[in-house]
């Protein structure tokens, strides 16, 4: 033991396959063959800029020292069982080991990413877990038997990209049914205490690494090595760059660091942060005026502006400005920039799977990220805090020593376990010492969807008069949804935020308009131009609250539409923004739309969906279509169950599909998601992505039989009965 009260000594002696385990290195691993038409880009995608603040990513640093601390808590480890009195056990025909001889059998050829990760998972990856659970989990057991493993779960969809994210080190346990997935003997040897806390670990988190599996290319080991910038200084937090928007507060409390970091005791990552009187947020930072193209000094000054004033101010009636330089003033302070279309530098893919793969380990919670390209790989370690990832050196996987691949990556699990275990134990802390509020919460009235705006001086306010007139008449005739709909489709920028989970956009999104609203039509032929400014009535809001559906057309939201009428009224709307991303995705929404506008011009109204019109990101390359919320779904309404419809539902719903296919449309897709109802008993059809215009009358007329089927009960779940 070192004077300083920590292990970290080397084991005199060890059984051979452990040895030789530590001492493994993979072979120099070789792309053979053609491995798709998958893009070598990183994973980054819409949801990567929209987190909240105290969650984003504001600083990269590097961490040198991390591999060897890792093999220090392998050592420490041993070192620790000895000094309790449990000998390190000799590898048996019961333990969980893969022979040297058989991990040296694989042929060092890979195709693709996933091929990359399934190498590691048959040369070392359980003989990992079989001795960082024994050294971390189980020292009582004399045997090598895994409670981790290195599992490939698909998860939700993501852009195609050169990265594998499936991989990742998790608890021997099946998240859904709660079963362990362990070698029999192993769970009678834990204990039924410890399988508890195992299995409650294992429900809270799923994931205890975070891992990018890269393929082996030039792309790739490009990347890693490009990270050496931004652990220097070459970092700057991502988020999106339109400017000029009143800030969201945030919403999130940042999770807990581990106590004691397990893989640097001596140093934690407590003492690397500076102290500072309070958190640094990006509220008090000016990222944006620095990552903004170069403009004009008055959009420079209105930048920072933006960032330095975070907090909106309210002002009273008699604090009220009337000067023409403050009227000019408020009113520049209103007015929304977006950003400027750029091309992508091959560097910035570097950015890209940094703040992505941050982004996935805040919505996982963990701690540790790898990245892997199958000869080399980086550990990132992510301190929640200082809101810092701190990057080990560039790991040369075939060739590096001091340590070897096989030694590090038993400290690797270790680590991952132990940390995640810290972090449990303290939130249910935390939970047992909440305690419930001694007074009662009162019922608030939920805000009206109508809020006149008392921001303009009296002097403004009777210049305007004869405007404001003119245009409330309108508003007295037409009801709140008339006036948001016809205004929000003559309005072509549209600012997305994303408010729920871990999100709360920095800053929104711009989408451009790139197709005309049909509820009703209104609004130019032709896609405009991107403008510099964009007044407050000149575009609208929309706030995502949840993801409801993922399809192949893409994500599917609820979300609020907020906008300032031409009166200065604002309003709200709930609508449904379906986002699209890749190529294929956005083919079929233009498809979509397509069809939509191909009913509206029809005259079919009432039993399809209003639509806003369709809109591109200008930073990005997502599409997104914005439609009213029709009612809920016949699958939400009877989940699981056969449909029971009245009649007078049940006739409507086929009188509206006798009316789209009177305009030529066949729908193709005729399942309860796709048929909605409100309270009101108004029934709607929705999802045209997969319709065309060139069916026969034999096609329509089994298409309507098929729903008439579907109506009398002929379809539960995701089935059909005949």
């Amino acid at each position: 033991m070192d004077g300083d009260g920590t292990l970290h000594d080397t084991p005199s002696t060890l059984p051979t396959e452990l040895q030789l385990l530590f001492d493994y290195r993979p072979p120099t691993l070789t792309a053979s063959g053609d491995w798709g038409s998958r893009p070598q880009v990183s994973p980054f995608w819409f949801y990567d800029r929209h987190l909240d603040e105290k969650l984003n990513l504001l600083h990269v640093k590097p961490m040198p020292t991390l591999p060897k601390d890792l093999a220090a808590l392998v050592d420490d480890g041993i070192l620790a069982m000895k000094l309790r009195g449990f000998p390190l056990p000799e590898v048996s025909s019961k333990s969980v080991l893969t022979p040297e001889e058989y991990r040296r059998g694989f042929q060092p050829y890979v195709s693709d990413a996933t091929s990359v990760g399934r190498f590691y998972d048959n040369t070392i990856a359980n003989s990992c877990e079989s001795v960082a659970s024994l050294l971390a989990i189980q020292p009582q057991i004399s045997e090598y038997l895994p409670a981790l493993m290195w599992v490939q779960r698909y998860g939700e969809w993501r852009p195609p990209s050169s990265w594998e994210e499936d991989f990742s080190i998790r608890m021997r346990f099946e998240r859904r049914t709660g079963k362990h997935l362990m070698v029999n003997g192993l769970p009678e040897l834990l204990g039924d205490e410890t399988m508890q806390n195992l299995k409650m670990l294992a429900q809270q988190f799923p994931e205890l690494a975070t891992c990018e599996v890269g393929l082996v290319s030039e792309e790739t080991e490009f990347i890693l090595r490009d990270m050496d910038r931004l652990t220097a200084g070459g970092f700057k937090p991502i988020f999106c760059g339109t400017v000029g928007t009143s800030p969201r507060n945030s919403t999130c409390t940042p999770p807990p660091d581990a106590h004691s970091i397990p893989w640097s005791e001596n140093k934690p990552l407590s003492g690397l942060v500076r102290p500072t009187s309070k958190r640094t947020t990006l509220a008090s930072r000016s990222y944006a005026s620095t990552s903004l193209p170069r403009r004009s000094r008055r959009l420079q000054k209105l930048s920072q502006d933006v960032e330095h004033e975070r907090q909106p101010k309210t002002r009273t009636a008699s604090q009220t400005p009337n000067s023409s330089d403050s009227a000019s003033r408020i009113k520049r302070q209103s007015d929304v920039f977006p950003p400027i279309q750029r091309a992508t530098p091959r560097s910035r893919q570097t950015e890209y799977l940094i703040q992505h793969s941050w982004a996935r380990a805040v919505r996982s919670d963990t701690t540790i990220i790898l990245f892997h390209c199958g000869n080399f790989e980086r550990i990132g370690i992510r301190h929640r805090e200082s809101q810092t990832l701190y990057l080990s050196n560039l790991i040369d996987v075939p060739h590096d020593t001091n340590p070897a691949r096989g030694k590090l990556h038993v400290g690797l699990y270790m680590a991952a376990y132990l940390d995640t275990m810290d972090r449990f134990i303290q939130l249910r802390e935390l939970e047992s010492q909440a305690q419930p509020p001694e007074v009662p919460i009162p019922q608030i009235k939920p805000t009206p969807h109508v809020r006149p705006a008392n921001t303009e001086s009296t002097t403004t306010r009777k210049r305007n008069r004869d405007a404001l007139d003119a245009d409330t008449s309108v508003d007295d005739v037409e009801s709140d949804s008339s006036v948001i709909i016809r205004e929000a489709g003559l309005r072509n920028l549209a600012l997305i935020q994303v408010r729920y989970d871990v999100f709360n956009s920095i800053s929104p999104a711009s989408f451009i308009r790139v197709g005309r609203s049909l509820a009703p039509v209104v609004g130019p032929t032709r896609p405009p131009r991107v403008r510099r400014k964009y007044s407050t009535r000149e575009h609208f809001t929309l706030v995502l609250h949840s993801a409801f559906d993922r399809g192949a057309t893409g994500h599917a939201h609820r979300a609020t539409l907020e906008l300032t009428t031409s009166t200065g009224k604002e309003l709200t709307h709930e609508v449904v923004v379906k986002l699209a991303f890749t190529a294929e995705q956005q083919e079929r929404l233009e498809h979509e739309y397509s069809i939509y506008r191909h009913l509206s011009s029809s005259g079919v109204k009432g039993i399809i969906v209003d639509v806003f019109g369709l809109f591109r990101d200008i930073e990005g390359d997502s599409m997104a279509i914005i439609m009213s919320h029709g009612g809920r779904s016949l699958r939400n309404l009877f989940p699981g169950q056969q449909v029971e419809l009245s009649s007078s539902e049940r006739a409507a719903f086929l009188a509206a599909m006798k009316t789209i296919h009177g305009a030529g449309v066949r729908h193709n897709d005729v399942r309860p998601p796709n048929l909605l109802l409100d309270d009101a008993g108004k029934v709607a059809i929705l999802d045209f992505d997969r319709a065309d215009l060139n069916s026969s009358e034999g096609q329509k007329e089994r298409e309507f039989g098929r729903l008439a089927d579907l109506l009398d009960g002929a379809y539960v779940g995701q089935h059909w009965f005949s």
